[in-house]
């Protein structure tokens, strides 16, 4: 299928990468293996969709609560982003795309924190399409920031009394993120899992049993496909007559 062929593209295309320690342990290899294969096909993807005409691409890459895996799994996963870091910043300003980091400073390894920024440094021009990694994110942590702004705005008379949707989203990190068009969940799971659900409320939603290993920028095209026959009706339904 060849990528220009799709019409109809949305605009923000949120994908969950998951299902890599699942892909090895049925190929029975080692649980990090899966880990391995992240870099290539999000470098894939990540392409495909500057191809489409994706405006705005976020990856789900590593969860708050993705902490609590084992220690060595973890290093691992740190050690793979630090290497897609490195691989983003040669090859994404060349086809002028921009790269967001979203997520926790705190916790991740020094080394990775100063490549993300540096990514972010490098790439701050590209206009083609805004590719934002999410590690170390948990939205309720996000939103939850954007209240204790809000609160404090408040309290010095910055912010008025009443708060609406609009205003809380100024205050979200992510608020250069549009509301998500399709949202895309590899490996079989069919949740969410804390992830960008402000900009989701409208999101068209796509369930995969591929795991994030054997995805590719194919299954985002077949994915958009199935975008492109949703109704879309934003809470409005559908023309009534007696």
């Amino acid at each position: 299928m060849e990528l220009s062929h799709v019409s109809a593209i949305p605009r923000h295309v949120a994908i969950a990468v998951d299902g890599n320690r699942r892909w090895a342990e049925r190929r029975g290899l080692p649980r990090t293996e899966g880990c391995y294969r992240v870099e290539h096909v999000l470098l894939d993807v990540a392409k495909g969709a500057t191809e489409l005409g994706i405006t705005f691409l976020t990856l789900h890459l590593f969860s708050s609560e993705n902490w609590e895996r084992p220690i060595c799994e973890v290093a691992v996963i740190m050690d793979r982003l630090s290497n897609i870091a490195d691989r983003l910043s040669d090859e994404m300003p060349e086809i002028g795309l921009r790269v967001r980091w979203l997520g926790r400073s705190s916790h991740i390894p020094a080394i990775l924190r100063t490549k993300l920024e540096a990514l972010e440094r490098r790439t701050a021009k590209g206009q083609s399409m805004t590719l934002t990694l999410c590690v170390d994110y948990s939205d309720r942590a996000e939103i939850a920031a954007a209240v204790t702004k809000l609160a404090s705005g408040i309290s010095s008379g910055e912010i008025a009394d009443e708060i609406e949707a609009e205003t809380v989203s100024k205050y979200l990190a992510s608020a250069y993120l549009p509301d998500v068009d399709l949202y895309i969940r590899t490996s079989g799971e069919q949740r969410i899992s804390n992830f960008l659900p402000w900009q989701l409320a409208y999101a068209e939603l796509i369930f995969l049993d591929t795991c994030w290993p054997d995805f590719s920028r194919f299954d985002l095209v077949r994915s958009c496909e199935v975008f492109r026959h949703r109704r879309r009706r934003f809470g409005a339904g559908v023309p009534f007559s007696l």
